[in-house]
Parts: structure tokens; C-alpha cells; sequence
């Protein structure tokens, strides 16, 4: 390893030999020579000499070499030897004198670094003579070197036509440790390795193993690693190019292209999927300029249709397509090499024809026409349209039906269905005649149009309904047969449905064995059986209309049938023989005693008069004076004491009339020595009402007769047990609690007997009549119900009535007339008519209001009630309300209100709300003669939600027809009414008229106040008229009879009448009988 050495620097031919010998030792005997390398030397200074050290490790630090033997006269140094810089790595450590030294590294030696080959060479010099003295250090190597590339990159370009098995490039790579063990190299490629090329494994030469292919890859890359035995290694990139050569032709990127076009439309065609149209040279090196042309177009005749740009190849629309004749059109186009035609690639373009919305929807039918029945649910498809459209993809749009108000609507698939079954129906709208609608998109869109006709077939889903039928329905008592009948009144029932289902057909439900009742066929009720008045003077039928269709639909009303009086019954008296007892000095026209008579028959047929029969002796003594009393007074003075014997006749006012007699025995008492005598015959007493079971009335007594006992009896005028008298005191008591209102008078004759001491002496009796007036005790009112409530309209003007409250006193007179008023706090949304307990609005807010009600008699100033009143105002606006007109005066309107209430309630089928009524146009101010009255009015469900007024003024025309027949029947022939489109054509009260009118008013009831004062005092005037002109008073009354009770509604005229009449009543007519009722004509809009 030294041949290569020179010695340059030491001029000294004897350390040359000293080299020689270290490398005959190193390289011949090398383990030897390691083997007897010496830790301790001697330095000779004369001749020099060589040494071998021991072997050091790698990095090594610390003495190598011991010197002894060191002359003591010279000095030692170190200097290179055979290699220069050596020196540099060891030090001497020498004391002048001393014959000892050593040498020691100055670091920790890296064998790497020493060379040659990891030995270190120095030279000791003695100073003294300069003789050297070689030293030789091996460094023991160890792998610590990795192999290092000599480039980080290799670089290189080859042809595509290299042969293979040529060498493309060697790398190279260096491993600084000193021993061959250590510093030999192998390469291989990293993975992945590319299977074109190889490495050699001992010297890095890169092998071509496969034939290079520019199109496959025009270039390579990979990694070459060098590593030595332990495996330390390096890497370097390795890059190898190819070069092309033309020997490809050109090729397209895709062999099949897609585009669109619209319709209709020229000019470049803008995309072409899945990249626009391109062919490239095969030699992707060269990229040799291409050439495009069209080589085919399918179908042939639209081959003039499309251009291509011979350098681009830019496809181009030339001729306008049309999508509804050809859908594609397929394209052949063939690419050249421009420098050689012969190298070709051809692609294929597809194109679709993209469709423009250019046709119209067209429906399979220009009208359609279908039936269905009124009860179809929501969700019946009853009809399905056909809808096509030559556009791509035929019709896909929207269809809907026109008006969109109608209760139908279609679907996507052209299936028409019931969008609100509640608008079919047939009696309001038997037909639908609408249009569906077909519009291709929804922006700009085409469309077309065709006609649907819909029939509503009808359905039983309607109960007959009864036309309005009079008040009072009535029929004469008589024997009836079917072939004489008599006829009652023509009962009509209609039906909104058609067919048999409107067919209607009268029965009567009722409990009737007799089968009293019948219907002809025009609906005429009539009798065919006994009727008997005093038997029945009512009868109470239900009576059923019921249509034909299936299932079978019913309505039924009660009614109820008066059989009207005929004088076929006479008077009946109370007994066949009446008694009576006077004392013989009784003078002319003494009251003897009174007969009365009933008759069965009503009206003035049962209005009995009674008259003395001449044919009877005694009858000369007596008289009736007044016919309609019976009352018997004696005509003159009687002549002797006895019985006396008449008869009287009772005869009624019919046509014949018809009577009845009776017979009167009459006791005359004569004046016997022992009759006992009462202090006074004729008594009067004023009870008390209500003082109670028990109370003594009075104490009947005769003038003090010694030796005569007397007994008392009553013997006439307590028929009702109301009295009890004891027998010995003469005491009279009450049995019952004594009530005015039931009777206010009584008048009872007692009879005293008086009994003489001695036998021989006959018994003797008398009378005395005792007359008891009852007097009123005010007594509170009391209201019908404790509580009321209602519900209104917000839009109710003022004075609308609400409810009217009632409350009744069991007093008469003045004591029992009362006086409304509201509680405090008062209401500021309601008050009451003080005289009829009529609430009224006065202004109105939505919600609910509680107040209270008080009826005070004694004109407001006696004792009260209370009652409770709740009203729900509900909201509403003007546009809630529907204004009808009628052609009848105002006045008669509102006296038949709650009949038109009912008939339109009943032909709309809902609630129906009178707000007001009126009749003042706008022209003319209106008088009570108006001939047009104006009706607001607003419908509700049963749940008080208000229907709209559209819809009431279409159901209002729809069933015009009925209720014109309903107004006829309430107000006769002529009537007819129509619909306001608004309420501006309802009249306006004219302020003036209102206020003329209010002034009218308060003079009215200034005066009406006035009258009731003077009534009042008339009253007691004529509470003091004699008994005779009472009854005659009675009798001279074409409506008055004993079991006549006055009606409880009157007018505030007949007010008076009735109490005028109440006062002249004979004593045993019970006063609720003849006492004025407080209550007047409810008022129309009364709930």
C-alpha cells in the first residue's frame, strides 16, 4: 500500500530504508507485526531505529509510547515522517535531563482520517546529534463511514430506439473507511422499480432491459441506493429521458363525444362532453400539426347541416333543427397528420337535438262532460284529462281549474276531484261549468284550455219543509163523516230535492184511534169524525211530510187544532134547587139569594142570563133585576110567614139559545115572640191577607133574649170551607191564609136559632149577612227566572232589543205594577224600558257583560227583585250584514218579525239575526205607511260563528222561491223581497225625523203617565160601586163569563180595559181572574 509513496521533505536515504522496512513488516508478516508491537521503546541518537507500536482503536486517546534510555545531554522532538501532517496528531512529553519521555495523542484518532490506510508515521529526533527515530501507530478501523454518491442527481436522455442491453449511465459511490472490508460497494434500485432498466450490482452501470416506448412514458424515475457491508448506504435520483420518433399516427382523447343543441338554433356548438373535440400526433414528442374534416353524418341528409373547423375542430351548426322531426344526429370525424395524410384517427360525435318549448299542450278533448252526485267526498276523482305535448317528454307541466273558486280541482295527472264537497249542492247549484287549464311551464309557458260541464245529480239529502201555517188553526165542533168532511186548513210541504226525493207525501202521528184527521190530496187536513168541544176542545197532532227517496227523509210539526164553539150545550145551574131563609118584615128589593149557570159552550154561547118564570104563584114576590147576575131580591113586601116556591130559567146568548130552569124555595120567618134578633143584618168586615189559619173575622150576637138559647150555623156563602163558626159564641174564624189574589170578597149568611126555655114555646130563627172584604198586603215580586243571557251582534244599533226580563207581583192595583230598572253599577252598554223589562243596546264593544236587573212595584217604590242578565256581544263588522227589502209596510213587518225570523231561518238553514229594521229611502222621509221595509240581517251556525255575506246573499237567491212563498203566507199575495248588494242601498234615518220623533215620544209617554194617574183614581171610585152595577157591568160585556181568565199578553190600552173590567167582577170571581196583567206584547226580537 506504499508503492505509490514519495519522500518528500526529509532528504534523509536511511529513513527511506527505515520506511521499506516497516512496509516489508506491515504487508508480509502483518498480523505479526501487529502481534509484536511494543508499548515501550529506546530512542538511539547515534544510529536512529525503527519501532512498531502497539495497535490502537479507533478514536483512540491517551500515551502510545513509553521512551527510556533517553541520553540525558540531549533534547527530543517529534517530526512527520514518511507523511506529511502525522506529527500533528501526537504530542511529547520530555523533561531536559530526564532519561525517560512519553508520547500521547492530543485527541482521540480517527483512522478514517490518517492515511494511508489508518497508519500513523512520526519521527523522535535527538536534538543533539538530529538522528531520527521511527515510529509506526496502526489504527485499528472500524465501519463508521457511510458510502457517499459522487452526484446527488443523474441525468440522462436516450432514444426510444436504443437497443437493450446497452448502458445508459454508471454511478458512482465512496466509502471512507480505510479497510476493504469496509469500504466495499453494492447498488441496487429502490423500489418500484421500473422493469425497462437495471443496475450491476459491483460498479453502478444502469442496463437497458426492455425496448423504450416514448408514448408509454417519455421518461423515467427512480432511485439507485449504494450500501456497504453493515449497510450504511446513500441514494441518489436517477432520471432518465426519451426521445421520440415519429412512428405513431394521431389518435383523439375520446373515441365518442356527446353534445346538445337546442332546436332551432345555428352557430358553434358551445359544449361538447366529456371534452371538447381534439386529436393529438401519437409521436407526443413531435406533435406533429392535425387536420379535421367530417367523414360521415347519420342520417346522411343532414350532412349539410354541420361544419368543422379544418385547424380547431370546432363543430358548427349551419341549418336549423328540428327536434320533433329528428332527435340526434351522429357525426363521423376523421383527424390527419398534416406533414402525412396517411396516419388518420377518426371519432364519433353524437348529438342530441335539445327540445325547445315550441308546441302548445294540446287535451284529448276540447270539452268534457260528467255527472255526480251532490254527497261526492272530498278527494272523488270524477273525471280524468288526457294532456300531450309533442315537446321531448310530452306534457309535464301544471293544470288547474279556472275559476280556482270553483269546489273542484286537478291533480298532476289530470284527475279531476272534489276539492269542497260542501259547495255540491244540487238545489243551489244543480251545474258547474268551469275550464281546466294546462300550461306547459311555469315561466313563459304555453297553454291550452278546455271546457269541463258538471251535472250535480241529486241526492235525498233535504227534509221536506213545511210552508208557514196561520196562527190559529181552528175548525167548527160537528158530526163529520168522510163524505161530508170538514175542512181544517192546507198544509204544504215542499222539497228542495228533485225527483222522488222532492216527492212529498202527509201523514198525521199522533195518538188518534178515532182517526178524526185526514189529508186529501192537494194536503187539505180535514175531519171525518165527531168533534165535541165541551169533550175536547184541543187536539195536539204531529203532523209528518216524508219524501220518497232512499233512505226515506222526514219532517214533522206539531199542530194543534181549536174546535171552535157551537151552541149545542145549555146552561147547567150549580143545583136543581136553591134554599133561602128571610124574615117576614124583610123589605122590597132584599137580597135573597143568587143562582148561577154554567154552559159547556165558549164565547158568547156559554154567556148565561137568568129570568124570572111567570107560571109559578110566588114568583110575583121576586125578581131578577140585573139577567146577567141571578141575583133574587125581593120584588114587594111579603105577606105571611111560610115557604115559598118559584122557578128561574138560565138562558145563553146562542143562536137558537138554549136554557135550563131551576127551583127556588124560599123560608119567611115570622115574627115570633122568642126570634132572636142580631144586633145588625147586613156586616161588613175588612180582613187582612196572609194574617193566617185561625184569625178571628168577626162575632156574630143577638139582642139579649132571657130564657132563649142560641145557636149559630152558616148557611150559605162558605161553599169553599174557608170559614169555621162556632156554634154557641157566634165566633167566626179563618181555616185557610187568606190571599187577595185568589179571592178578595166573600159575603156568608149565618143563621141564629133561638131555643125557648119552655117547651111549649116553638124554636125561632134569623139571618144576618156578613160581607168580608179582603185587603192587599203589598207582597215582593218575583222574577221568572234568576238569571238571563243572550247574544248580540257587535254591529246591533241602539235601542236593538236584547231580552226582555219579566217579573210578576201577586199584588193588584197599584201595588203590582212595576218598574224596571238596572242596578247600580250600571250598565254603560245596556239599559231596560222601565215599563216592559225590555234591554236594549245603548253602545256596543265585543265581550261579555254581567249586570243586574231590579222590578220594583208600588211604581218603583214598594219591594224589589234582582235578577242577573249576561250578554255575549259577539264580534261583527257592516260587512257581516245583508240587507233584504220586503214591499210591505214597516209597522206590519215588525208585528210578523219573529215569523220572517223563522222563515228565514228555516229556508237558509241557519241562525238568522234581525239587526233592524226600517223604512226610510233616500228620497223620501218614511211614515208609518211606507211601503218598503229594509231588514239587516246576520246568519250564524249553531255555534255563533258568522257566515260570510257573500255566501248568505248566494243562498238567499238560491232559494228565492221559498221564501217568497213563506212571506206570502205571513203577509198574503203581492209580497216579494230582494237582496241589497250593500248596506249603502239600506234607507238612513233622516236626524230630523228622529228628532221629531223623540220629542213625539217624550210627549207621549208625559202623556201616558197622566192617564195611568187618572186610571188609577178611577179605579177606586169605581171599586165603590154597588154589587147590581157590577154584575151588570158583567153582564153587559160581550167577552165576559164566569170561567173566562184574561189573556196574559195585552196591549197597554187593553190594560185598562181589563182592570175597569177586574173591579165590576162579582164577588166570587177569584181576583187573579180580574186583577190587569203587568206583561205586554213581547217585543219582536224578543229570544
Amino acid at each position: 500500500m506504499f508503492t505509490n509513496l514519495v519522500v518528500t521533505n526529509n532528504g534523509n536515504m536511511g529513513n527511506f530504508s527505515h520506511f521499506l522496512f516497516f512496509v516489508l513488516i506491515g504487508h508480509l508478516c502483518p498480523y505479526k507485526a501487529r502481534g509484536t508491537s511494543v508499548g515501550t521503546t529506546r530512542i538511539n541518537c547515534l544510529t536512529g531505529g525503527n519501532a512498531q507500536l502497539e495497535i490502537k482503536p479507533d478514536e483512540y486517546n491517551g500515551i502510545i509510547e513509553t521512551i527510556t534510555d533517553v541520553p540525558t545531554d540531549t533534547g527530543l522532538e517529534i517530526i512527520d515522517s514518511f507523511f506529511s501532517g502525522h506529527a500533528k496528531y501526537v504530542e511529547l512529553v520530555h523533561t531536559p535531563g530526564s532519561a525517560d519521555a512519553i508520547v500521547q495523542t492530543k485527541g482521540p484518532l480517527d483512522g478514517d482520517k490518517i492515511q494511508p490506510g489508518g497508519e500513523l508515521y512520526y519521527n523522535i529526533r535527538c536534538l543533539n546529534t538530529l538522528v531520527n527515530n521511527t515510529r509506526l501507530l496502526t489504527i485499528l478501523d472500524i465501519n463508521d463511514n457511510n458510502p457517499v454518491f459522487e452526484q446527488r442527481n443523474y441525468n440522462v436522455s436516450v432514444s426510444e430506439t436504443i437497443s437493450v442491453g446497452s448502458s445508459i449511465l454508471k454511478v458512482t459511490a465512496v466509502d471512507l473507511d480505510t479497510s476493504s472490508e469496509f469500504n466495499s460497494i453494492t447498488y441496487t434500485v429502490v423500489p418500484p422499480h421500473p422493469s425497462e432498466f437495471e443496475v450491476r450490482v459491483g460498479d453502478g452501470s444502469i442496463l437497458l432491459k426492455q425496448t423504450l416506448n416514448y408514448n408509454r412514458n417519455s421518461s423515467y424515475s427512480f432511485t439507485v441506493k449504494a450500501q456497504d457491508k453493515d449497510g450504511n448506504s446513500d441514494q441518489t435520483d436517477v432520471l432518465i429521458t426519451v426521445e421520440d420518433f415519429d412512428n405513431m399516427s394521431p389518435y383523439f382523447l375520446h373515441s365518442l363525444y356527446d353534445a346538445v343543441i337546442p332546436e332551432h338554433k345555428t352557430g358553434i356548438i358551445p359544449t361538447i362532453l366529456p371534452d371538447p373535440i381534439e386529436a393529438r400526433d401519437g409521436d407526443l414528442g413531435l406533435n406533429t400539426p392535425i387536420d379535421y374534416r367530417i367523414n360521415a353524418v347519420r342520417p346522411a341528409n343532414y350532412t349539410d347541416f354541420f361544419t368543422i373547423d379544418t385547424g380547431s375542430g370546432i363543430l358548427s351548426v349551419v341549418s336549423e333543427l328540428d327536434r320533433e322531426i329528428v332527435e340526434s344526429v351522429t357525426i363521423n370525424i376523421r383527424a390527419s397528420q398534416r406533414d402525412d395524410a396517411l396516419k388518420t384517427a377518426d371519432a364519433t360525435v353524437v348529438i342530441k337535438i335539445e327540445d325547445v318549448n315550441d308546441n302548445e299542450p294540446t287535451f284529448d278533448q276540447t270539452s268534457y262532460t260528467v255527472s255526480i252526485p251532490e254527497n261526492c267526498p272530498n278527494d272523488t276523482t270524477i273525471l280524468r284529462v288526457i294532456v300531450t305535448d309533442l315537446d321531448q317528454g310530452g306534457f309535464h307541466g301544471e293544470l288547474r281549474i279556472i275559476p280556482d273558486s270553483s269546489p273542484f280541482t286537478v291533480t298532476d295527472d289530470g284527475s279531476i276531484k272534489v276539492k269542497d264537497s260542501s259547495i255540491l249542492d244540487r238545489e243551489i247549484t244543480p251545474h258547474f261549468s268551469l275550464k281546466v287549464e294546462a300550461v306547459d311551464t311555469e315561466t313563459n309557458g304555453l297553454s291550452a284550455t278546455a271546457v269541463v260541464n258538471i251535472t250535480i245529480l241529486d241526492i235525498n239529502d233535504n227534509n221536506p219543509q213545511f210552508k208557514t201555517l196561520p196562527q190559529n188553526i181552528s175548525i167548527p165542533e160537528g158530526d163529520y163523516t168522510p163524505d161530508s168532511p170538514g175542512e181544517i186548513t192546507q198544509i204544504i210541504a215542499t222539497d228542495s230535492d228533485a225527483g222522488e226525493n222532492g216527492n212529498v207525501t202527509l201523514s198525521i202521528l199522533s195518538a188518534d184511534p178515532n182517526a178524526l184527521f185526514h189529508f186529501q190530496e192537494d194536503g187539505t187536513l180535514i175531519a171525518t169524525g165527531r168533534l165535541d168541544r165541551e169533550s175536547k176542545d184541543l187536539y195536539e197532532l204531529v203532523i209528518v211530510a216524508s219524501d220518497n227517496g232512499i233512505p226515506q227523509r222526514t219532517a214533522a210539526i206539531d199542530l194543534t187544532i181549536s174546535v171552535l164553539d157551537v151552541n149545542d150545550n145549555p146552561p147547567v145551574f150549580t143545583k136543581s134547587n136553591y134554599t133561602a131563609s128571610l124574615n117576614l118584615t124583610s123589605p122590597a128589593r132584599t137580597f135573597v139569594t143568587s143562582v148561577s149557570a154554567t154552559d159547556q159552550d165558549s164565547g158568547s154561547n156559554a154567556v148565561v142570563e137568568y129570568y124570572m118564570l111567570d107560571e109559578d104563584p110566588d114568583s110575583k114576590y121576586f125578581t131578577i133585576e140585573d139577567p146577567c147576575k141571578g141575583a133574587i131580591l125581593t120584588k114587594q113586601s111579603l105577606h105571611r110567614p111560610g115557604s115559598y116556591r118559584f122557578s128561574v130559567e138560565a138562558r145563553d146568548r146562542g143562536d137558537p139559545p138554549l136554557n135550563s130552569t131551576a127551583s127556588v124555595f124560599v123560608d119567611i120567618i115570622g115574627n115570633g115572640p122568642f126570634m132572636p134578633e142580631f144586633n145588625s143584618s147586613e156586616i161588613s168586615e175588612r180582613v187582612e191577607e196572609n194574617t193566617g189559619s185561625g184569625h178571628l173575622v168577626y162575632t156574630f150576637s143577638v139582642l139579649d133574649t132571657p130564657g132563649v138559647s142560641v145557636n149559630y150555623s152558616i148557611i150559605n156563602g162558605n161553599e169553599l170551607d174557608h170559614f169555621r163558626l162556632d156554634a154557641s159564641t157566634g165566633k167566626l174564624y179563618t181555616t185557610i191564609n187568606l190571599d187577595f189574589e185568589q179571592l178578595s170578597k166573600y159575603i156568608i149568611t149565618v143563621e141564629a136559632i133561638g131555643f125557648p126555655s119552655t117547651k111549649s114555646s116553638p124554636a125561632a130563627k134569623n139571618i144576618a149577612r156578613l160581607t168580608i172584604v179582603v185587603e192587599d198586603v203589598n207582597e215582593a215580586p218575583e222574577f221568572s227566572s234568576p238569571s238571563y243571557s243572550a247574544r248580540i251582534f257587535k254591529v246591533s244599533p241602539y235601542k236593538t232589543p236584547v231580552v226582555k226580563v219579566k217579573a210578576t207581583d201577586p199584588d193588584s192595583g197599584e201595588k203590582g205594577l212595576l218598574v224596571y230598572s238596572l242596578n247600580e253599577p250600571k250598565s254603560k252598554e245596556f239599559d231596560v224600558d222601565s215599563s216592559t223589562g225590555q234591554v236594549y243596546v245603548v253602545s256596543l264593544k265585543s265581550g261579555t257583560f254581567t249586570f243586574q236587573v231590579n222590578a220594583t212595584d208600588l211604581e218603583g217604590k214598594g219591594l224589589s227583585a234582582v235578577t242577573s242578565v249576561e250578554v255575549i256581544v259577539e264580534e261583527s263588522s257592516y260587512n257581516d250584514v245583508v240587507v233584504i227589502s220586503i214591499n210591505v209596510a214597516v209597522p206590519k213587518v215588525e208585528k210578523k218579525i219573529s215569523e220572517v225570523q223563522k222563515a228565514l231561518g228555516e229556508s237558509l238553514a241557519w241562525n238568522i239575526h234581525i239587526i233592524e229594521v226600517n223604512g226610510i229611502s233616500r228620497q223620501t222621509r218614511s211614515t208609518e205607511s211606507s211601503e218598503e221595509s229594509y231588514i239587516s240581517i246576520i246568519a250564524s251556525n249553531t255555534d255563533y260563528k258568522i257566515i260570510s255575506a257573500v255566501e248568505v246573499k248566494r243562498k238567499l237567491q238560491a232559494t228565492n222561491e221559498n221564501i217568497n212563498n213563506d212571506l206570502k203566507a205571513i203577509f198574503g199575495d203581492g209580497v216579494s223581497f230582494s237582496v241589497k248588494d250593500n248596506l249603502n242601498e239600506a234607507p238612513q234615518q233622516d236626524p230630523t225625523v228622529v228628532i221629531v220623533l223623540s220629542v213625539l215620544l217624550a210627549v207621549t209617554v208625559i202623556s201616558f203617565l197622566v192617564f195611568v194617574v187618572i186610571n188609577i183614581l178611577r179605579n177606586r171610585k169605581l171599586k165603590s160601586h154597588s154589587e147590581n152595577s157590577d154584575k151588570a157591568s158583567l153582564c153587559s160585556s160581550d167577552t165576559g163569563n164566569k170561567k173566562q181568565t184574561f189573556s196574559n199578553s195585552v196591549g197597554m190600552t187593553d190594560i185598562f180595559t181589563s182592570q175597569k173590567q177586574s173591579d165590576t167582577v162579582p164577588e166570587q170571581f177569584p181576583p187573579a181572574q180580574r186583577r190587569n196583567s203587568k206583561e205586554t206584547v213581547p217585543n219582536f226580537s224578543e229570544d
